[in-house]
């Protein structure tokens, strides 16, 4: 029976919004785009438009974390009547946040803020290690990337350690386990060979994850085959296993008790264990093209279902793998305020959006609703 997916509110959007989607404890929402930062109540009403400004992080207290060309800002009460914390200097690019702590890049230093904006650390930009588009990842204990000698840690004073050499024998090993060629299919059946193995080696392809367990790292390829690595915090190679034969799968999450992947172009979901030992995975898909692509990203409510964002929709799995589409493409958000499904649609792209774009909110479950 076809679904009739039905939004609790629908707000028609101004110009095109790229920034992320971020809501604060009071259930306002903001978003941000090419007509400044604006802000929506939970019911969908517009509040405010603020230009020149981009949010980046919705702390625990109630505040916003926002930046514009010459600094960083905390609003106390961003929907009311901000009371207005700032750090200034040029041109901040956001690193990511560790822990409720805050990290920026600007020229060749990193700074660190608590979050009131207190600048705890600051320091060279450490030589050698990329913290450029999403290869890094930021936890209180430190920066992770796969750098040139492996997998490297850059503490919060700036000192760079080598925690563990790249195990190439061992991903290597995993690829032939896998059993599968990395092949891509496209719209007219013909089968494309994605890599091969000796691009495994090129470090710059390797994503790592430091927020799904305080005592694990995972290191994954976002070229083809999907390879997650499992190493412990202090660098110990604990399991390297193949996930998915194509590419653009490279986050792990965390779902209660089970680790849950995104396989990307791969179009499946998979969950394991701590061990690496796979316990579900979505079927393959059938059909030729790319209209299985899931995004990497998961969004997890705790509730026992996994809902990826993919090219022909929100795809929705519950605990046993069973999968519904909610049809509607869009760039997808999990509110944890409401508990809804926040949706800016109108794009047709993970990076391309096209107008009209509108925000809208669906109950968590209308996946699942016939």
């Amino acid at each position: 029976m076809p679904m009739t997916p039905r939004a609790t509110w629908c707000t028609a959007l101004r110009g095109r919004n790229n920034d992320a989607l971020l809501v604060t404890t009071d259930g306002t929402i903001w978003l941000g785009g090419d007509v400044g930062l604006q802000a929506f109540r939970p019911n969908g009403r517009r509040q405010t438009r603020i230009r020149g400004k981009a949010a980046v992080a919705a702390l625990p207290d109630g505040a916003l974390i926002v930046h514009d060309a010459g600094g960083v800002e905390r609003w106390d009460n961003p929907a009311g009547d901000r009371s207005v914390l700032r750090y200034a200097f040029d041109r901040p690019h956001f690193l990511g946040s560790a822990g409720f702590n805050l990290a920026y890049e600007s020229g060749a230093e990193v700074h660190l803020f608590d979050p009131r904006l207190a600048c705890i650390a600051r320091f060279p930009s450490p030589e050698g290690f990329d913290v450029g588009w999403f290869r890094h990842a930021l936890a209180a204990d430190g920066m992770f990337c796969c750098g040139s000698k492996g997998l490297q840690v850059c503490d919060w004073i700036g000192q760079v350690r080598t925690l563990a050499p790249f195990p190439g024998e061992q991903v290597l090993a995993a690829v032939k386990a896998y059993g599968r060629v990395p092949v891509w299919t496209s719209e007219d059946g013909t089968e494309v060979r994605l890599t091969d193995p000796g691009k495994l080696h090129d470090l710059s392809s390797w994503v790592v994850t430091a927020d799904a367990d305080p005592d694990l790292l995972f290191a994954c390829n976002r070229l083809a085959p999907f390879v997650a690595i499992c190493f412990t915090r202090e660098g110990a190679f604990r399991w390297c296993r193949t996930l998915g034969g194509a590419c653009c799968g490279n986050r792990i999450h965390k779902d209660g008790n089970t680790f849950v992947a995104s396989t990307g172009c791969g179009g499946t979901v998979v969950w394991f264990d701590r061990d690496g030992n796979v316990g579900l995975q979505t079927p393959l898909p059938t059909t030729p093209g790319l209209g299985h692509i899931l995004s990497p990203s998961l969004i997890i409510p705790g509730d026992g279902s996994v809902h990826a964002d993919g090219l022909r929709g929100l795809w929705s799995f519950d605990a046993r793998g069973r999968d519904r589409t909610l049809p509607i493409r869009g760039s997808w958000h999990h509110d944890p305020i409401t508990g809804r499904l926040l949706c800016v649609s109108g794009r047709t792209g993970w990076t391309r959006r096209i107008w009209p774009q509108s925000l809208a909110a669906y109950p968590l479950d209308v996946a699942w609703q016939a």
